[in-house]
């Protein structure tokens, strides 16, 4: 059975060619308004034909494309009279323009005529992806290969794992024009206004990171957008509260971009004037960026109410003491850290900074004065997480520094 998705925001279009589709052919048709929902039913399940409106197609079909590099896409036009002359030339020279010959669309078809002859799907269903490419035919080419498509649930998870600042709002992964994922606070149509916003403005094609001030409908006072690239058309947006220091909020950028890297299978880009960092163990001290593993015991289970209050005071604590929190697992009976910290901060600082004062924090935010954590906690120079092993050694024994 043959998989037809119809993407456009024309709730009356896309009904009418669901219903037309549907009784001409044994096919699976589905439908979107949505460029973020599109990739992901092209990302969950590969489709043999899509149609795409004219509206900025070219960074659709882009989109679409990277994540099913052999889609068949149609582009469909808002046209009166779409069977005369004047119609005819008009599409003719649409498939003529280099951008559209480059892409690969199979045709430009008028929403009308599609809709009075919805059988013509059956010949753009038998012809091949790149069809329309001058020389494709005749001439087999070396495939480049392509990146895999995106775990879209793998995505929003990691971006909801870096969504934990109070004043970090929401973060937006934007491919070509749109917004491919994103988590926090932000609705989907905001979301999708951020990615406007931050397309129409962005530095170009190089790595820069672009840092600038927006303002949506509904809200009072503005926003801090902190754009950087990830890859080549892969850009990320943190958007933030204007009180947020700048700081914590490239680093955290930084970070994801990193992790983002690795999922969609690519090398991150550097954001321009950010210094190389030398390749080293991941177990090993890094005695430059001063990673740090630590983790430290409840006197008594905390109560769930506790943890979230206790994860925020420990990322204030982090933004406060220009530290990076790469790793944080916050549980009823201990907490667990891993720490980029500033050059010369030993683990006997980290320990007061961070299990000291998180406690006070606590203490003073619901007024008690109960004591939280036992005495010692166990560190170690590692930019990774420690072991279960490792982590059970120290629960069951309570053997580390003191602290």
């Amino acid at each position: 059975m043959k998989r037809i998705l119809i993407l456009d925001s024309d709730a009356q279009f896309a009904s009418q060619l669901f219903a037309a589709l549907g009784a001409a052919g044994d096919f699976s048709v589905s439908s979107t308004p949505m460029m973020r929902e599109a990739c992901l039913v092209i990302a969950q399940q590969p489709h043999d034909l899509v149609f795409v409106p004219y509206l900025n197609y070219a960074s659709v079909v882009r989109s679409l494309r990277s994540l099913q590099p052999d889609l068949r896409v149609v582009v469909t036009v808002d046209a009166a009279g779409a069977a005369d002359a004047a119609g005819e030339k008009a599409v003719a020279e649409m498939l003529a323009e280099p951008e559209t010959a480059a892409l690969a669309v199979q045709r430009f078809v008028p929403k009308t005529q599609l809709l009075a002859e919805p059988l013509l799907v059956l010949d753009l269903l038998q012809k091949p992806a790149a069809a329309g490419v001058p020389g494709r035919d005749e001439v087999p080419a070396a495939v480049a290969p392509q990146p895999a498509a995106p775990d879209m649930a793998a995505l929003t998870a990691l971006l909801q794992r870096a969504t934990r600042h109070e004043q970090l709002l929401s973060i937006v992964l934007l491919h070509g024009q749109v917004s491919l994922a994103h988590s926090g606070t932000l609705s989907e149509q905001q979301a999708s206004e951020i990615a406007g916003w931050v397309m129409r403005s962005r530095p170009g094609p190089a790595p820069e990171a672009q840092i600038q001030f927006a303002r949506l409908p509904g809200r009072v006072s503005e926003l801090l957008l902190y754009t950087r690239s990830v890859q080549a058309d892969y850009w990320l947006t943190l958007v933030a509260l204007p009180n947020m220091p700048v700081t914590p909020l490239r680093q955290r950028a930084d970070r994801v971009a990193r992790e983002l890297a690795e999922m969609l299978g690519v090398q991150a880009d550097a954001p321009a004037g950010a210094q190389p960092v030398p390749p080293q163990r991941a177990d090993a001290p890094n005695q430059e960026l001063n990673a740090m593993a630590i983790v430290w015991r409840a006197e008594q289970p905390l109560p769930g109410v506790l943890l979230i209050p206790l994860r925020r005071a420990l990322e204030r604590i982090a933004d406060a003491s220009a530290c990076v929190v790469n790793f944080e697992d916050v549980q009823p009976d201990y907490v667990h850290l891993v720490l980029t910290c500033p050059p010369g901060r030993d683990s006997a600082w980290v320990a007061h900074r961070f299990k000291r004062g998180s406690e006070a924090e606590i203490q003073q935010q619901f007024g008690v004065q109960t004591r939280l954590w036992t005495v010692g906690y166990f560190a170690s120079p590692s930019s990774q997480p420690f072991t279960p092993q490792e982590l059970a050694l120290f629960l069951e024994g309570q053997t580390g520094s003191g602290g």
